[in-house]
């Protein structure tokens, strides 16, 4: 197995660009023609469709005008997941970190870098070295972690796109390949041998000559394995020489700055081997990385201090549109401010203005519509990004359903998904399609989460919640977990934790909306194609 010390592989370069040379598998094929949609069902806490509906003069008295090209809509300005394969999970981010924290990693562990090590073995333990892995690494010292702000930050900025907690991570390796020096294929999660790491995510710290390609073989897995083979020029080649040269596979190219992020584990938590992957040999210059494994649970219990620029609750919709921790679990919540455009919110506005009444459905003072099919091509932009923002399949969810609150109305504390239930609902998106960020004294429309703080009434614990983080001057940080509606906003949580537990903190409720109500646009993400 792999050594609790060493780690598996870092990905490589080639040029300045990405090589996506792989073919799809057909059912992802299909999907990204839009040729095939999962079916879906419901679970506790989503309104059944069909049932007795009527709208508010609100809605049939406005103008249709969804017929609006929503391809000619702004595109978002910051930085994205660029997803590469959704089975198995692969994105990726240029400038994730800039030249100067690329080169002050390098800086910080000049004269340091040790061979790396890897899987023992019974017998060959010198020659599995070799074959197998012939760079150098190093891992980062837990005070060193602690105590170099740089390398905080960059840490926290891994947990935060990642979406997993700070704690939940081995200590960052930094490595190093020289000319001809690579890592075999293998798996970076064994959890039969105690080393469970349901993603992996490496950076590159520097532009590659030539080579280095991190490289995922997908279906061709069984054609790189470590052993001799003859090539079409009756040359022998061993393991990933076979396959960093073919046409057809997955490689991606290394670049400064840029961050490769990959799911060991499928969303229903079982190890996928099409997510074993390779680092090609260099062929000329060299190659840094810098990679962290997550865990499941806490491994090196390193926390850092909160950093008000991307943790907390802002009282007023912040400018940033980078992704906000505002609890890292228990309960999981982050918020992305501006996550859709104002004129993305009025397109789903005007779809919910047109919609004829007889396909919305009230319960209570909402009333909702699952979106069909055939619309949800013309939002393939506004979808597609919420399952990035959450780095979920798109097989995986529901369809979107958009709803309006009725001004006065509210949503009792509930779970989006009952505990052990068989196929979960892991993650929900709701982006709020209206309001300023601003809390009112009663909390009017936002999305409360008690987390044990309050166990009064939800009028109460709204109530009091709000006048508690009003005593915050800019920035609220611990609960309770109030996230009021904001124009564009997203909020995205957990309602099980990354080791699949049901995570009981999830239980949330909606504060009675204000005078205008609240309009939702909102997404469910299970653990298995429904």
């Amino acid at each position: 197995m792999e050594s609790s010390q060493e780690g598996p592989a870092p990905a490589q370069q080639s040029g300045g660009r990405w090589i996506w040379m792989f073919i799809l598998p057909v059912p992802l094929l299909a999907f990204a023609l839009g040729l095939w949609q999962p079916a879906w069902q419901r679970s506790e806490g989503a309104a059944q469709e069909g049932q007795a509906s009527t709208l508010t003069s609100e809605w049939t008295d406005a103008p249709s005008q969804f017929s609006r090209a929503l391809s000619q809509l702004p595109a978002r300005s910051e930085a994205e997941w660029e997803v590469v394969s959704e089975f198995p999970r692969i994105f990726v981010r240029d400038d994730f970190l800039s030249f100067e924290e690329c080169n002050f990693l390098k800086e910080q562990v000049a004269g340091r870098l040790q061979p790396a090590k890897v899987v023992e073995r019974e017998e060959n333990k010198y020659d599995q070295q070799v074959n197998v892995r012939n760079n150098q690494q190093i891992w980062l010292g837990y005070a060193e972690e602690r105590d170099t702000p740089v390398i905080s930050h960059i840490l926290k900025r891994m947990h935060r796109a990642a979406r997993i907690p700070d704690d939940d991570a081995e200590a960052l390796q930094i490595g190093l390949y020289g000319i001809d020096e690579k890592y075999e294929v293998h798996p970076d999660s064994d959890p039969k041998n105690g080393v469970a790491r349901p993603a992996t995510l490496i950076v590159y710290l520097n532009d590659v000559d030539e080579g280095g390609e991190t490289l995922f073989p997908l279906g061709s897995r069984a054609e790189c394995t470590m052993r001799w083979r003859q090539d079409a020029e009756g040359k022998q080649k061993f393991g990933i020489q076979n396959c960093c040269d073919r046409e057809g596979l997955l490689r991606i190219s290394p670049k400064k700055g840029r961050a490769v992020l990959f799911f060991n584990h499928d969303t229903a938590g079982e190890i996928d081997m099409m997510a074993e992957h390779a680092a090609c040999q260099v062929k000329r210059g060299e190659k840094w990385i810098a990679q962290r494994w997550f865990r499941y649970e806490p491994y090196q219990r390193l926390v850092h201090p909160p950093d008000v620029r991307f943790d907390g609750l802002p009282m007023s919709a912040s400018q940033t549109r980078w992704t906000r921790s505002i609890s890292q679990k228990s309960p999981s919540l982050f918020v992305i401010e501006e996550f859709l455009s104002v004129e993305e919110c009025q397109a789903l506005l005007d779809l919910l203005k047109e919609t004829p009444s007889f396909k919305i459905f009230k319960e209570g003072g909402m009333a909702r519509h699952w979106v069909d099919k055939e619309v949800q091509r013309r939002l393939e932009k506004i979808i597609k990004r919420m399952h990035t923002a959450v780095l979920m399949p798109e097989a995986s969810s529901e369809p979107l359903q958009i709803g309006f609150y009725e001004p006065g109305s509210s949503q009792g504390f509930h779970f989006d998904s009952p505990k052990d239930e068989p196929n979960p609902r892991l993650w929900t998106v709701i982006v709020y399609l209206d309001g300023d960020g601003s809390l009112g004294d009663n909390a009017e429309g936002a999305t409360i989460f008690p987390s044990g703080w309050c166990r009064f009434s939800l009028e109460e614990c709204c109530r009091l919640g709000a006048k508690q983080i009003h005593q915050a001057k800019s920035i609220h940080l611990g609960m309770p977990y109030l996230v009021p509606p904001a124009r564009g906003r997203a909020l995205l949580f957990r309602s099980y934790t990354t080791a699949g537990a049901h995570d009981p903190t999830a239980l949330h409720g909606s504060c009675a909306a204000g005078p205008e109500g609240k309009k939702v646009a909102q997404k469910w993400f299970r653990a298995r194609q429904p």
